[in-house]
Protein backbone atom coordinates (compact mmCIF):
# COMPACT_ATOMS: atom_id res chain seq x y z
CA UNK A 1 0.00 0.00 0.00
CA UNK A 2 1.03 3.35 -0.97
CA UNK A 3 0.03 6.52 0.71
CA UNK A 4 -0.82 9.95 -0.20
CA UNK A 5 2.41 11.52 -1.97
CA UNK A 6 4.31 14.69 0.14
CA UNK A 7 5.73 17.46 -2.07
CA UNK A 8 9.02 18.87 -0.83
CA UNK A 9 9.19 22.47 0.15
CA UNK A 10 10.58 23.54 -2.48
CA UNK A 11 8.17 21.98 -5.25
CA UNK A 12 5.88 24.23 -7.77
CA UNK A 13 3.30 26.12 -6.17
CA UNK A 14 0.55 25.12 -8.70
CA UNK A 15 1.25 21.64 -7.11
CA UNK A 16 0.10 22.46 -3.63
CA UNK A 17 -3.08 21.16 -2.61
CA UNK A 18 -4.79 23.37 -0.43
CA UNK A 19 -8.63 21.48 -0.39
CA UNK A 20 -9.60 18.26 -1.84
CA UNK A 21 -13.12 16.80 -2.99
CA UNK A 22 -15.10 14.13 -1.31
CA UNK A 23 -17.99 12.32 -2.27
CA UNK A 24 -20.55 12.36 0.65
CA UNK A 25 -24.36 11.97 1.54
CA UNK A 26 -24.40 11.46 -2.74
CA UNK A 27 -22.86 14.89 -3.24
CA UNK A 28 -19.47 16.75 -4.08
CA UNK A 29 -17.87 18.32 -0.95
CA UNK A 30 -14.72 20.48 -0.94
CA UNK A 31 -12.55 19.51 2.01
CA UNK A 32 -9.92 21.47 3.31
CA UNK A 33 -6.32 19.81 3.44
CA UNK A 34 -4.70 20.21 6.32
CA UNK A 35 -0.96 20.50 4.85
CA UNK A 36 -1.03 21.71 1.54
CA UNK A 37 1.74 19.50 0.38
CA UNK A 38 -0.05 16.42 0.78
CA UNK A 39 -1.15 15.51 -3.20
CA UNK A 40 -4.68 14.40 -2.03
CA UNK A 41 -5.85 11.90 -3.36
CA UNK A 42 -2.63 9.92 -4.61
CA UNK A 43 -2.76 6.83 -2.58
CA UNK A 44 -3.14 3.47 -4.27
CA UNK A 45 -2.18 -0.35 -3.79
CA UNK A 46 -0.59 -2.30 -5.82
CA UNK A 47 0.38 -6.25 -5.65
CA UNK A 48 2.81 -8.71 -8.00
CA UNK A 49 3.54 -11.88 -8.43
CA UNK A 50 6.08 -13.44 -10.37
CA UNK A 51 7.18 -17.00 -10.26
CA UNK A 52 9.76 -19.19 -12.86
CA UNK A 53 9.76 -23.11 -12.98
CA UNK A 54 12.33 -24.86 -15.06
CA UNK A 55 12.39 -28.81 -15.76
CA UNK A 56 14.77 -30.66 -17.60
CA UNK A 57 14.14 -34.55 -17.52
CA UNK A 58 16.61 -35.25 -19.74
CA UNK A 59 19.88 -34.18 -21.88
CA UNK A 60 17.64 -33.81 -24.49
CA UNK A 61 14.38 -31.55 -23.18
CA UNK A 62 14.49 -28.59 -21.58
CA UNK A 63 11.11 -26.19 -20.46
CA UNK A 64 11.26 -22.91 -19.06
CA UNK A 65 8.13 -21.13 -17.68
CA UNK A 66 7.80 -17.76 -16.40
CA UNK A 67 4.87 -15.86 -14.98
CA UNK A 68 4.08 -12.52 -14.38
CA UNK A 69 0.77 -10.12 -12.40
CA UNK A 70 0.55 -7.23 -10.93
CA UNK A 71 -2.66 -5.09 -10.47
CA UNK A 72 -3.40 -2.06 -9.26
CA UNK A 73 -6.27 -0.30 -6.97
CA UNK A 74 -8.07 2.81 -8.74
CA UNK A 75 -5.74 6.20 -8.02
CA UNK A 76 -6.06 9.39 -9.10
CA UNK A 77 -4.64 11.38 -11.62
CA UNK A 78 -3.24 14.14 -9.42
CA UNK A 79 -2.78 16.39 -12.59
CA UNK A 80 -6.34 16.77 -13.35
CA UNK A 81 -7.05 17.38 -9.83
CA UNK A 82 -5.34 21.01 -9.71
CA UNK A 83 -7.25 21.88 -12.92
CA UNK A 84 -9.67 24.77 -11.34
CA UNK A 85 -12.78 26.54 -12.78
CA UNK A 86 -12.79 29.98 -13.17
CA UNK A 87 -13.86 30.61 -10.15
CA UNK A 88 -10.99 28.58 -8.56
CA UNK A 89 -13.10 25.68 -7.69
CA UNK A 90 -11.91 21.82 -8.45
CA UNK A 91 -12.95 21.31 -12.03
CA UNK A 92 -13.54 17.71 -11.58
CA UNK A 93 -15.76 15.81 -8.53
CA UNK A 94 -13.69 12.54 -10.01
CA UNK A 95 -10.47 11.59 -11.86
CA UNK A 96 -8.61 8.10 -12.09
CA UNK A 97 -7.13 6.20 -13.67
CA UNK A 98 -9.17 2.51 -12.96
CA UNK A 99 -7.31 -0.92 -11.84
CA UNK A 100 -4.26 -1.59 -13.90
CA UNK A 101 -3.80 -5.43 -14.47
CA UNK A 102 -0.40 -6.70 -16.27
CA UNK A 103 0.16 -10.19 -16.94
CA UNK A 104 3.04 -11.89 -18.89
CA UNK A 105 3.50 -15.58 -19.33
CA UNK A 106 6.86 -17.21 -21.27
CA UNK A 107 7.10 -21.16 -22.43
CA UNK A 108 10.51 -21.83 -23.92
CA UNK A 109 10.87 -25.14 -25.20
CA UNK A 110 14.38 -26.40 -26.37
CA UNK A 111 14.88 -29.92 -28.07
CA UNK A 112 18.19 -31.68 -29.11
CA UNK A 113 17.99 -34.50 -31.08
CA UNK A 114 19.71 -35.51 -34.13
CA UNK A 115 16.94 -36.01 -36.94
CA UNK A 116 15.80 -36.19 -40.62
CA UNK A 117 14.94 -32.27 -40.31
CA UNK A 118 16.38 -31.46 -37.16
CA UNK A 119 19.79 -30.78 -34.68
CA UNK A 120 18.46 -28.28 -32.52
CA UNK A 121 14.81 -27.03 -31.78
CA UNK A 122 13.82 -24.21 -29.99
CA UNK A 123 10.35 -22.96 -29.01
CA UNK A 124 9.17 -19.40 -27.46
CA UNK A 125 5.39 -18.47 -26.42
CA UNK A 126 4.12 -15.30 -25.15
CA UNK A 127 1.55 -14.09 -24.41
CA UNK A 128 0.74 -10.60 -22.84
CA UNK A 129 -2.51 -8.99 -21.15
CA UNK A 130 -2.82 -5.33 -20.24
CA UNK A 131 -5.43 -3.26 -19.35
CA UNK A 132 -6.24 -0.08 -18.20
CA UNK A 133 -9.38 2.32 -17.32
CA UNK A 134 -9.65 6.10 -17.12
CA UNK A 135 -12.82 7.29 -15.09
CA UNK A 136 -13.69 11.22 -15.09
CA UNK A 137 -16.63 13.54 -13.72
CA UNK A 138 -16.77 17.21 -13.63
CA UNK A 139 -17.66 18.37 -9.72
CA UNK A 140 -21.33 18.04 -8.98
CA UNK A 141 -22.01 16.52 -12.16
CA UNK A 142 -23.78 12.84 -11.67
CA UNK A 143 -22.56 11.81 -15.54
CA UNK A 144 -19.58 9.84 -15.38
CA UNK A 145 -16.94 8.77 -18.68
CA UNK A 146 -15.45 5.44 -18.73
CA UNK A 147 -13.13 4.80 -21.07
CA UNK A 148 -11.24 0.92 -20.58
CA UNK A 149 -8.89 -0.77 -22.89
CA UNK A 150 -8.00 -4.29 -23.25
CA UNK A 151 -4.37 -5.36 -24.89
CA UNK A 152 -3.81 -9.01 -25.93
CA UNK A 153 -0.15 -9.63 -27.10
CA UNK A 154 0.56 -13.19 -28.59
CA UNK A 155 3.79 -13.95 -30.61
CA UNK A 156 5.35 -17.34 -31.56
CA UNK A 157 9.20 -18.65 -32.68
CA UNK A 158 10.40 -21.47 -33.80
CA UNK A 159 14.10 -21.47 -34.67
CA UNK A 160 16.22 -25.01 -35.80
CA UNK A 161 19.37 -25.84 -37.17
CA UNK A 162 20.62 -29.03 -38.87
CA UNK A 163 23.97 -30.13 -39.97
CA UNK A 164 23.96 -31.83 -43.29
CA UNK A 165 27.73 -32.05 -43.03
CA UNK A 166 30.87 -31.73 -41.35
CA UNK A 167 30.64 -28.28 -43.55
CA UNK A 168 27.39 -27.48 -44.09
CA UNK A 169 24.71 -26.02 -41.77
CA UNK A 170 21.22 -24.98 -42.52
CA UNK A 171 19.19 -22.03 -40.11
CA UNK A 172 15.42 -21.87 -40.90
CA UNK A 173 12.25 -20.51 -38.45
CA UNK A 174 9.28 -19.27 -38.00
CA UNK A 175 7.86 -16.60 -36.32
CA UNK A 176 4.20 -14.92 -35.78
CA UNK A 177 2.90 -12.08 -33.95
CA UNK A 178 -0.44 -10.78 -33.35
CA UNK A 179 -1.51 -7.89 -31.32
CA UNK A 180 -5.16 -7.06 -30.39
CA UNK A 181 -6.37 -3.62 -29.13
CA UNK A 182 -10.38 -3.34 -27.64
CA UNK A 183 -11.02 -0.13 -26.32
CA UNK A 184 -14.81 0.75 -25.23
CA UNK A 185 -16.64 3.73 -23.34
CA UNK A 186 -19.36 3.89 -21.14
CA UNK A 187 -21.40 6.96 -19.98
CA UNK A 188 -22.57 6.78 -16.41
CA UNK A 189 -25.31 8.11 -14.40
CA UNK A 190 -23.98 7.71 -10.82
CA UNK A 191 -27.58 8.66 -9.06
CA UNK A 192 -29.54 6.69 -11.33
CA UNK A 193 -26.85 4.05 -12.06
CA UNK A 194 -28.27 3.84 -16.36
CA UNK A 195 -25.43 3.74 -18.58
CA UNK A 196 -24.89 4.30 -22.25
CA UNK A 197 -22.33 3.19 -24.46
CA UNK A 198 -19.96 6.07 -25.10
CA UNK A 199 -16.71 7.01 -27.62
CA UNK A 200 -14.10 4.90 -27.17
CA UNK A 201 -10.52 6.46 -26.94
CA UNK A 202 -8.80 4.10 -29.48
CA UNK A 203 -10.37 2.29 -32.25
CA UNK A 204 -10.36 -1.68 -31.95
CA UNK A 205 -7.36 -2.65 -33.70
CA UNK A 206 -5.75 -6.45 -35.06
CA UNK A 207 -2.63 -6.61 -36.06
CA UNK A 208 -0.69 -9.84 -37.05
CA UNK A 209 3.19 -10.22 -39.21
CA UNK A 210 4.41 -13.92 -39.88
CA UNK A 211 7.88 -14.00 -40.94
CA UNK A 212 10.09 -17.33 -42.49
CA UNK A 213 13.41 -17.44 -42.55
CA UNK A 214 16.01 -19.75 -44.22
CA UNK A 215 19.74 -19.56 -44.02
CA UNK A 216 22.53 -21.76 -45.65
CA UNK A 217 26.25 -21.61 -44.35
CA UNK A 218 28.82 -23.82 -46.07
CA UNK A 219 32.50 -23.76 -44.49
CA UNK A 220 34.83 -24.00 -47.52
CA UNK A 221 38.28 -24.01 -45.04
CA UNK A 222 38.65 -22.51 -41.31
CA UNK A 223 38.83 -18.86 -43.09
CA UNK A 224 36.26 -19.07 -45.98
CA UNK A 225 32.52 -19.34 -45.38
CA UNK A 226 30.06 -19.27 -47.62
CA UNK A 227 26.43 -17.86 -46.51
CA UNK A 228 23.06 -17.59 -48.48
CA UNK A 229 19.58 -17.38 -47.29
CA UNK A 230 16.28 -16.21 -47.86
CA UNK A 231 14.06 -14.19 -45.33
CA UNK A 232 10.34 -12.44 -45.32
CA UNK A 233 9.84 -10.19 -42.89
CA UNK A 234 7.69 -7.44 -41.75
CA UNK A 235 9.01 -4.43 -39.66
CA UNK A 236 7.14 -2.06 -37.60
CA UNK A 237 7.71 1.16 -35.46
CA UNK A 238 7.85 -0.11 -31.67
CA UNK A 239 7.02 3.27 -30.62
CA UNK A 240 10.36 2.99 -27.83
CA UNK A 241 13.94 3.31 -28.45
CA UNK A 242 16.14 0.46 -28.24
CA UNK A 243 13.41 -2.10 -29.36
CA UNK A 244 12.81 -0.42 -32.72
CA UNK A 245 16.79 -0.31 -33.54
CA UNK A 246 17.09 -4.17 -32.41
CA UNK A 247 14.17 -5.11 -34.91
CA UNK A 248 15.70 -2.65 -37.34
CA UNK A 249 19.35 -4.29 -36.90
CA UNK A 250 18.19 -8.15 -36.77
CA UNK A 251 15.11 -8.14 -39.31
CA UNK A 252 13.49 -9.49 -35.98
CA UNK A 253 10.74 -8.66 -33.38
CA UNK A 254 11.67 -6.90 -30.50
CA UNK A 255 10.75 -8.99 -27.99
CA UNK A 256 12.18 -12.25 -29.92
CA UNK A 257 15.63 -10.75 -29.55
CA UNK A 258 14.99 -10.16 -25.93
CA UNK A 259 14.98 -6.11 -26.52
CA UNK A 260 10.96 -5.44 -25.21
CA UNK A 261 12.35 -2.51 -23.35
CA UNK A 262 15.49 -0.28 -22.87
CA UNK A 263 18.26 -1.43 -21.55
CA UNK A 264 17.74 0.59 -18.35
CA UNK A 265 14.63 -1.06 -17.69
CA UNK A 266 15.71 -4.74 -18.30
CA UNK A 267 13.97 -7.38 -16.10
CA UNK A 268 14.75 -11.24 -15.74
CA UNK A 269 12.04 -12.41 -18.88
CA UNK A 270 13.49 -13.53 -21.86
CA UNK A 271 11.61 -11.37 -24.09
CA UNK A 272 12.72 -8.48 -21.92
CA UNK A 273 16.42 -8.92 -20.61
CA UNK A 274 18.09 -6.89 -23.15
CA UNK A 275 20.50 -9.71 -23.98
CA UNK A 276 20.34 -9.70 -27.65
CA UNK A 277 21.01 -14.01 -28.24
CA UNK A 278 24.08 -14.68 -30.44
CA UNK A 279 22.36 -16.53 -33.25
CA UNK A 280 19.93 -13.09 -33.84
CA UNK A 281 22.87 -12.13 -36.43
CA UNK A 282 22.82 -8.05 -37.37
CA UNK A 283 22.91 -7.13 -40.61
CA UNK A 284 26.08 -5.56 -40.03
CA UNK A 285 27.43 -9.48 -39.34
CA UNK A 286 25.96 -10.70 -42.59
CA UNK A 287 27.17 -8.43 -44.63
CA UNK A 288 30.63 -8.34 -42.78
CA UNK A 289 31.14 -12.02 -43.56
CA UNK A 290 30.04 -10.87 -47.20
CA UNK A 291 33.26 -8.56 -47.55
CA UNK A 292 31.63 -5.29 -46.57
CA UNK A 293 33.42 -3.05 -44.35
CA UNK A 294 30.93 -2.06 -41.73
CA UNK A 295 31.18 1.17 -39.58
CA UNK A 296 28.40 2.57 -36.71
CA UNK A 297 28.66 5.87 -35.74
CA UNK A 298 26.36 7.87 -32.87
CA UNK A 299 24.03 6.22 -30.18
CA UNK A 300 24.34 2.44 -29.76
CA UNK A 301 21.55 2.07 -26.88
CA UNK A 302 21.58 -1.66 -27.07
CA UNK A 303 24.40 -3.05 -24.73
CA UNK A 304 22.93 -4.97 -21.03
CA UNK A 305 23.31 -2.33 -18.65
CA UNK A 306 26.45 -4.76 -16.08
CA UNK A 307 28.03 -4.86 -19.76
CA UNK A 308 28.31 -1.40 -20.14
CA UNK A 309 32.07 0.25 -19.38
CA UNK A 310 35.41 0.21 -20.47
CA UNK A 311 36.13 -4.05 -19.09
CA UNK A 312 34.00 -5.08 -21.30
CA UNK A 313 32.22 -8.01 -21.81
CA UNK A 314 32.31 -6.34 -25.37
CA UNK A 315 30.55 -9.11 -26.95
CA UNK A 316 27.23 -7.05 -27.78
CA UNK A 317 28.48 -4.04 -28.33
CA UNK A 318 28.73 -2.65 -31.75
CA UNK A 319 32.06 -4.33 -32.25
CA UNK A 320 30.81 -7.52 -30.97
CA UNK A 321 27.94 -7.26 -33.07
CA UNK A 322 29.01 -7.23 -36.67
CA UNK A 323 30.92 -3.65 -36.85
CA UNK A 324 34.68 -3.11 -37.53
CA UNK A 325 34.29 0.68 -36.90
CA UNK A 326 32.49 2.21 -33.95
CA UNK A 327 32.40 5.90 -32.54
CA UNK A 328 29.59 7.35 -30.20
CA UNK A 329 27.67 6.48 -26.79
CA UNK A 330 26.27 3.76 -25.81
CA UNK A 331 23.48 4.62 -23.75
CA UNK A 332 20.58 6.33 -24.25
CA UNK A 333 21.36 10.08 -24.28
CA UNK A 334 24.17 12.35 -23.84
CA UNK A 335 25.02 16.29 -24.24
CA UNK A 336 25.86 17.09 -27.73
CA UNK A 337 28.68 19.38 -26.20
CA UNK A 338 29.73 17.27 -23.75
CA UNK A 339 29.08 13.52 -24.90
CA UNK A 340 30.39 9.93 -23.20
CA UNK A 341 32.02 9.07 -26.28
CA UNK A 342 33.83 5.73 -27.24
CA UNK A 343 35.99 5.28 -29.81
CA UNK A 344 35.95 1.55 -30.36
CA UNK A 345 35.85 0.08 -26.53
CA UNK A 346 37.71 2.95 -25.39
CA UNK A 347 36.14 6.29 -23.61
CA UNK A 348 37.56 9.80 -25.29
CA UNK A 349 36.71 13.38 -24.46
CA UNK A 350 36.86 14.38 -28.20
CA UNK A 351 34.87 18.04 -26.89
CA UNK A 352 38.49 18.68 -24.91
CA UNK A 353 40.08 21.68 -26.17
CA UNK A 354 37.32 22.35 -28.88
CA UNK A 355 34.81 25.56 -28.27
CA UNK A 356 32.73 25.03 -30.50
CA UNK A 357 32.28 21.10 -30.54
CA UNK A 358 29.06 19.28 -31.16
CA UNK A 359 28.52 15.44 -31.39
CA UNK A 360 26.28 15.87 -34.87
CA UNK A 361 28.99 17.35 -36.66
CA UNK A 362 31.74 15.25 -35.09
CA UNK A 363 30.06 11.83 -36.02
CA UNK A 364 29.94 12.96 -39.51
CA UNK A 365 33.09 14.19 -39.56
CA UNK A 366 34.07 10.54 -38.51
CA UNK A 367 31.76 9.12 -40.53
CA UNK A 368 33.56 10.49 -43.80
CA UNK A 369 37.27 9.71 -42.47
CA UNK A 370 36.36 6.14 -42.00
CA UNK A 371 34.55 5.91 -45.59
CA UNK A 372 37.88 7.45 -47.00
CA UNK A 373 40.13 5.21 -45.44
CA UNK A 374 38.19 2.20 -46.65
CA UNK A 375 38.33 3.53 -50.19
CA UNK A 376 42.27 4.24 -50.23
CA UNK A 377 42.96 0.98 -48.29
CA UNK A 378 40.66 -1.14 -50.13
CA UNK A 379 39.53 0.12 -53.06
CA UNK A 380 36.21 -1.54 -54.44
CA UNK A 381 35.15 -2.48 -50.87
CA UNK A 382 31.32 -2.30 -50.29
CA UNK A 383 30.70 -1.00 -47.10
CA UNK A 384 27.57 -0.46 -44.71
CA UNK A 385 27.25 2.56 -42.46
CA UNK A 386 24.58 2.62 -39.76
CA UNK A 387 24.50 6.61 -38.21
CA UNK A 388 22.10 6.92 -35.53
CA UNK A 389 22.69 10.37 -34.36
CA UNK A 390 22.14 10.87 -30.98
CA UNK A 391 19.95 14.36 -32.50
CA UNK A 392 17.65 14.40 -31.90
CA UNK A 393 16.99 12.94 -28.59
CA UNK A 394 16.68 15.53 -25.61
CA UNK A 395 18.41 17.25 -24.99
CA UNK A 396 17.44 19.95 -27.44
CA UNK A 397 21.69 20.95 -28.04
CA UNK A 398 21.74 23.31 -30.78
CA UNK A 399 24.34 26.34 -32.10
CA UNK A 400 21.84 29.58 -31.26
CA UNK A 401 22.13 30.45 -34.83
CA UNK A 402 20.07 27.14 -35.79
CA UNK A 403 17.63 27.70 -33.20
CA UNK A 404 17.14 31.45 -33.88
CA UNK A 405 16.00 30.27 -37.41
CA UNK A 406 12.82 29.47 -36.15
CA UNK A 407 11.79 32.41 -34.05
CA UNK A 408 8.11 32.96 -34.17
CA UNK A 409 7.15 29.89 -36.27
CA UNK A 410 5.78 28.19 -33.31
CA UNK A 411 4.08 31.41 -31.70
CA UNK A 412 0.73 30.20 -32.96
CA UNK A 413 0.83 26.73 -30.85
CA UNK A 414 0.78 23.00 -30.73
CA UNK A 415 -3.13 23.36 -31.50
CA UNK A 416 -2.13 24.98 -35.20
CA UNK A 417 1.03 23.78 -36.26
CA UNK A 418 -0.73 20.09 -35.67
CA UNK A 419 -3.51 21.51 -38.37
CA UNK A 420 -0.53 22.93 -40.18
CA UNK A 421 1.11 19.45 -40.70
CA UNK A 422 -2.26 17.66 -41.28
CA UNK A 423 -2.72 19.99 -43.96
CA UNK A 424 0.93 19.32 -45.27
CA UNK A 425 0.49 15.38 -45.37
CA UNK A 426 -2.84 15.62 -47.44
CA UNK A 427 -1.33 17.84 -50.37
CA UNK A 428 1.98 15.93 -50.51
CA UNK A 429 0.00 12.93 -50.54
CA UNK A 430 1.58 11.46 -47.78
CA UNK A 431 -2.15 10.60 -46.22
CA UNK A 432 -5.65 9.97 -48.39
CA UNK A 433 -7.23 13.07 -49.37
CA UNK A 434 -10.33 11.96 -47.36
CA UNK A 435 -8.24 11.58 -44.00
CA UNK A 436 -9.95 13.22 -41.07
CA UNK A 437 -7.73 15.26 -37.97
CA UNK A 438 -8.77 13.39 -34.82
CA UNK A 439 -9.69 15.65 -32.13
CA UNK A 440 -7.41 16.68 -29.12
CA UNK A 441 -7.76 14.43 -25.98
CA UNK A 442 -9.12 16.11 -23.09
CA UNK A 443 -5.59 15.26 -21.50
CA UNK A 444 -3.70 17.90 -23.37
CA UNK A 445 -4.08 21.26 -22.92
CA UNK A 446 -5.30 23.42 -25.91
CA UNK A 447 -3.32 26.33 -26.33
CA UNK A 448 -5.77 28.92 -26.21
CA UNK A 449 -6.04 27.36 -22.13
CA UNK A 450 -2.27 27.31 -21.95
CA UNK A 451 -1.03 30.38 -19.80
CA UNK A 452 -0.14 33.43 -21.79
CA UNK A 453 3.09 34.18 -19.31
CA UNK A 454 4.77 31.06 -20.20
CA UNK A 455 3.66 30.55 -24.08
CA UNK A 456 7.07 32.26 -25.00
CA UNK A 457 8.91 29.79 -22.72
CA UNK A 458 6.84 27.04 -24.59
CA UNK A 459 7.71 28.71 -28.50
CA UNK A 460 11.00 28.88 -27.39
CA UNK A 461 11.83 24.95 -26.49
CA UNK A 462 9.82 24.17 -30.31
CA UNK A 463 12.40 26.29 -31.82
CA UNK A 464 14.98 24.63 -29.96
CA UNK A 465 13.76 21.20 -31.10
CA UNK A 466 13.02 22.39 -34.96
CA UNK A 467 16.77 24.48 -34.97
CA UNK A 468 18.42 20.49 -33.36
CA UNK A 469 16.71 19.03 -36.63
CA UNK A 470 17.59 21.70 -39.01
CA UNK A 471 20.78 21.63 -37.65
CA UNK A 472 21.38 17.50 -37.88
CA UNK A 473 20.10 17.62 -41.40
CA UNK A 474 22.17 19.78 -42.45
CA UNK A 475 25.21 17.40 -41.08
CA UNK A 476 23.61 14.02 -42.97
CA UNK A 477 23.66 16.65 -46.37
CA UNK A 478 27.24 17.16 -46.02
CA UNK A 479 27.80 13.88 -45.51
CA UNK A 480 25.90 13.04 -49.11
CA UNK A 481 27.70 15.77 -50.98
CA UNK A 482 30.63 14.30 -49.80
CA UNK A 483 29.84 10.93 -51.24
CA UNK A 484 28.86 12.86 -54.28
CA UNK A 485 31.92 14.01 -54.79
CA UNK A 486 34.24 11.18 -54.41
CA UNK A 487 31.72 9.77 -56.66
CA UNK A 488 29.83 7.02 -54.64
CA UNK A 489 26.50 8.34 -54.01
CA UNK A 490 24.96 7.03 -57.60
CA UNK A 491 25.22 3.77 -56.16
CA UNK A 492 25.04 4.06 -52.37
CA UNK A 493 21.72 2.99 -51.62
CA UNK A 494 20.23 5.57 -48.40
CA UNK A 495 17.40 4.83 -46.21
CA UNK A 496 17.00 8.19 -43.72
CA UNK A 497 14.80 7.20 -40.93
CA UNK A 498 14.00 10.33 -38.83
CA UNK A 499 12.51 8.93 -35.39
CA UNK A 500 12.90 5.37 -34.36
CA UNK A 501 10.02 5.83 -31.78
CA UNK A 502 8.02 8.87 -32.34
CA UNK A 503 7.99 12.63 -30.99
CA UNK A 504 8.91 12.25 -26.40
CA UNK A 505 5.97 13.83 -24.64
CA UNK A 506 8.41 13.09 -21.52
CA UNK A 507 8.86 17.29 -21.33
CA UNK A 508 5.62 17.44 -18.90
CA UNK A 509 3.48 20.61 -19.12
CA UNK A 510 5.45 23.42 -19.40
CA UNK A 511 8.44 21.38 -20.96
CA UNK A 512 12.10 21.53 -19.05
CA UNK A 513 15.02 23.20 -18.50
CA UNK A 514 16.98 19.95 -17.17
CA UNK A 515 15.88 16.89 -18.19
CA UNK A 516 16.93 14.90 -15.12
CA UNK A 517 14.06 17.25 -13.39
CA UNK A 518 11.20 15.33 -14.69
CA UNK A 519 13.06 11.64 -15.27
CA UNK A 520 12.57 12.11 -11.29
CA UNK A 521 9.51 13.60 -11.18
CA UNK A 522 10.30 16.91 -9.95
CA UNK A 523 9.01 19.25 -12.62
CA UNK A 524 10.35 22.59 -13.00
CA UNK A 525 8.68 25.88 -11.61
CA UNK A 526 7.52 27.05 -15.36
CA UNK A 527 8.38 31.02 -13.62
CA UNK A 528 11.94 29.25 -13.34
CA UNK A 529 11.85 28.58 -17.48
CA UNK A 530 10.88 32.02 -18.41
CA UNK A 531 13.79 33.35 -16.18
CA UNK A 532 16.64 30.69 -17.85
CA UNK A 533 14.92 31.18 -21.70
CA UNK A 534 18.05 31.71 -22.80
CA UNK A 535 20.09 28.98 -21.76
CA UNK A 536 17.87 26.36 -24.23
CA UNK A 537 19.93 24.80 -26.71
CA UNK A 538 23.21 25.58 -24.95
CA UNK A 539 25.76 22.96 -22.73
CA UNK A 540 24.23 25.09 -19.44
CA UNK A 541 20.87 23.18 -19.50
CA UNK A 542 19.18 19.96 -21.33
CA UNK A 543 16.06 21.28 -22.21
CA UNK A 544 12.71 19.13 -23.71
CA UNK A 545 9.66 20.77 -25.10
CA UNK A 546 6.28 20.62 -23.46
CA UNK A 547 3.99 17.36 -24.41
CA UNK A 548 1.62 19.12 -26.03
CA UNK A 549 4.02 19.69 -28.95
CA UNK A 550 4.71 16.00 -29.28
CA UNK A 551 0.95 15.64 -29.72
CA UNK A 552 1.00 17.94 -32.62
CA UNK A 553 4.03 16.37 -33.88
CA UNK A 554 2.87 13.07 -34.10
Amino acid sequence: DFDDLRMGSRGPSEYLRPFYVIRQNSEDVIVANENPLVQKPTAYSQINLMQKIRFAPNEKWDFQYGFHWSETSSYSRYDRHIRYTNAGLPRYGQFDYGPQKWMMNNLSVLHQSKSILVDELSIRLAHQFFEESRISRNINNPNRQIRTEEVNAYSVNIDATKATSEKNKIFYGFEYVLNDVNSEGINENIVTNESTVGPARYPQATWQSIGIYLNNQYKFTEKTLLQSGLRYNQFHTTALCSPTRAALLTGRNHHAVHMGGIPEMANGFPGYDTIIPPEAATVAQVLRMNGYATGCFGKWHLTPMWEMGPGGPFDRWPTGMGFDRFYGILGAESSQYEPPVYDQTTPVSPHLGRENYHLTEDLVDQTINWIDRVSVSSPGKPFFCYLPTPAVHAPHHAPREWIDKFAGQFDAGWDALRAEIFQRQIEMGVIPADTELTPRPEEIMSWDEYPDRYKPVASRLMEAFAGFLAHTDHHIHRLLASLDERGKLDHTLVFYITGDNGASGEGTLHGAWSAPSFQNGRPEDPEWLLEHMDDFGSADCENHYNYPWAWALD
